[in-house]
């Protein structure tokens, strides 16, 4: 079962980006059902955590490079929220044994995160390079 359904309002208009957002939200689905099913496995969720950790950190190396292309003038800005949101990642790798007993705080978060910073900050990129109109 998925948390997040992909929506053409969720994307900014870079294919390239839209599919590593695509695949971010595949990985939350999937940590998603890990968490949400009666045999949740914390050895499954030491895996995804990690996997989503790298990928995000990848994704957000792109995006800054895009912003960066096009003179996006919140670049500054929009790295520390990436750099927040890996540490809240991190976090809850830390923390994994208090997070699992709470899974669907951790599922719910996920999603908040992602589908908050696509609509709301990447949108402002997307718009400043006129990718969206």
């Amino acid at each position: 079962m998925s948390i997040i359904q992909w929506d053409n309002k969720l994307s900014v208009g870079v294919n390239e980006i839209d599919n590593q957002h695509k695949a971010i939200i595949n990985i939350i689905n999937r940590l998603y059902d890990c968490v949400g099913s009666e045999d949740s496995s914390v050895d499954k969720v030491k895996d995804l955590l990690p996997e989503l950790y790298w990928y995000a950190s990848e994704h957000f190396k792109h995006e800054e490079l895009f912003m960066f292309e096009t003179s996006y003038e919140s670049l500054v800005e929009h790295k520390k929220i990436h750099s927040d949101m890996l540490n809240e990642v991190k976090s809850f790798i830390d923390n994994l044994e208090e997070q699992i007993n709470s899974p669907e705080h951790m599922a719910d978060f996920f999603k908040s995160w992602l589908l908050n910073h696509i609509v709301v900050e990447d949108h402002k990129y997307a718009r400043h390079a006129e990718v969206l109109r």
